[in-house]
């Protein structure tokens, strides 16, 4: 029975690494486009244009930009996806979620609003497309980090 376990979570994992193998790749080439993008919108004063970009490439975006958070900390970030939201005892947590273009991979950025907001009346609906722009900011609950977008702004 281990055995069979052992052999399935290999199974999952290898799957899980050729579902979504060109992540890295296609995250490597819209770091060098990003520098472009980065450079034409200083004047807006977005570092991070991902919301002009296709779902895979966002969704690599996102993921380069949690993987190698620190050279993106404090970055201002404009991003569109589908609006989600967790409310728990403690607090709701807000995110612009994007898939790949495949739609086996998910990557999203948790947001909070510049100005406070009343939720569900003054939010979009759970699924709509949103737009929201704000700064790239790194936090730890217990053990665990985690990534926002901080005085963000829904824009559409």
């Amino acid at each position: 029975m281990k055995k069979i376990i052992s052999l399935l979570l290999v199974m999952a994992f290898a799957f899980s690494l050729c579902a979504c193998g060109k992540s890295k790749e296609t995250a490597d080439k819209k770091v060098s486009t990003d520098n472009n993008i980065s450079s034409e919108k200083s004047a807006d004063s977005i570092d991070y244009d991902i919301s002009a970009l296709n779902t895979t490439m966002a969704y690599s975006q996102v993921i380069e930009m949690c993987q190698n958070y620190q050279k993106y900390l404090n970055k201002t970030v404009k991003i569109t996806g589908i609006f989600a939201c967790d409310i728990t005892d403690s607090r709701n947590y807000y995110a612009c979620q994007i898939k790949d273009n495949t739609a086996c991979c998910s990557a999203g950025l948790e947001f909070v609003l510049k100005d406070e907001k009343v939720y569900p009346d003054e939010y979009p609906n759970v699924g709509d497309t949103i737009t929201v722009m704000g700064v790239f900011n790194q936090y730890t609950e217990g053990t665990n980090r985690y990534f926002e977008l901080r005085d963000a702004t829904i824009i559409e």
